[in-house]
C-alpha cells in the first residue's frame, strides 16, 4: 500500500474513507450517497482496493458529496452490524465486496476493485440537480 507523503494528504483521506463500525454503520449508510467497502483484516484483495481507492479520494472532486467507508466483517467492533445484516452478509461469496447506499437503501453492489467501475457505478445514481 501506498504510503502518504504529508500529513496534509493523509488527513484529507481520513476525512473521505472512514473506518465503519457498530457505533457509526447506521448513521454511515443513512447518509443521502455512501460507499460501503466490506473487507476482512487480512484479505490482501480488499487492503489493495482500499489503497485504489483512498489514491482516487485524493484527487477526486466528484464526489465529495458522498461518504466512503470500510467495514472489515471479522473484527470484534462489527458484531452488530454483521448481526443486523446477516441475510446479505451470508450471500457474499468473497471480498472486496461493495455496497452503494442511496438515502439509506442499498441500491446496487458488486464484488472486487476499480476506481473507474466505481465511478461509473456511482453516475447511475447521482441526483440531476447535483
Amino acid at each position: 500500500m501506498r504510503s502518504f507523503s504529508s500529513y496534509r494528504e493523509s488527513k484529507i483521506i481520513m476525512e473521505r474513507f472512514e473506518a465503519v463500525t457498530d457505533a457509526n454503520w447506521e448513521e454511515f449508510t443513512s447518509h443521502p450517497m455512501a460507499v460501503l467497502l466490506v473487507g476482512e483484516t487480512d484479505c490482501p484483495a480488499c487492503k489493495a482496493w482500499t489503497g485504489e481507492l483512498c489514491a482516487g479520494l485524493e484527487t477526486d472532486e466528484s464526489w465529495k458529496h458522498v461518504r466512503f467507508g470500510k467495514v472489515l466483517i471479522d473484527a470484534d467492533d462489527t458484531a452488530g452490524f454483521r448481526k443486523s445484516n446477516q441475510e446479505w452478509l451470508d450471500m457474499i461469496q468473497g471480498v472486496p465486496f461493495n455496497v452503494i447506499y442511496v438515502d439509506g437503501q442499498p441500491q446496487t453492489s458488486f464484488y472486487g476493485g476499480g476506481i473507474e467501475r466505481l465511478w461509473k457505478r456511482l453516475e447511475r445514481f447521482s441526483k440531476s440537480d447535483e
